[in-house]
């Protein structure tokens, strides 16, 4: 996969705060996945020229949608191709 995602983001701290909150594990986990979702980083190697991979996962799953549309509805009940026969002695 070669994809890249770049962003941009204003950050009110000094240049030291920001770096060192960009090199450490827990804390890019606690303050990069957007607002309704937790990450979880998978692989990690804050050298230079180094890079991480996050899973993020939203925290309510009914708000979970896909990129290819929202999932399709549940297929209806199978119509049974004859009705339910009744036995002899059974009145309705």
């Amino acid at each position: 996969m070669d994809r890249t995602d770049r962003a941009d983001r204003v950050i009110a701290a000094s240049p030291a705060t920001v770096y060192g909150a960009l090199i450490d594990r827990e804390s890019l986990e606690t303050w990069l996945p957007p607002e309704g979702m937790r990450g979880r980083i998978e692989r990690w190697d804050p050298r230079p020229g180094g890079g991480f991979r996050m899973a993020l996962t939203y925290l309510d799953p009914a708000g979970c949608f896909s990129l290819r549309g929202p999932a399709a509805p549940p297929p209806p009940a199978p119509v049974p191709a004859h009705p339910p026969s009744r036995s002899c002695g059974s009145r309705s």
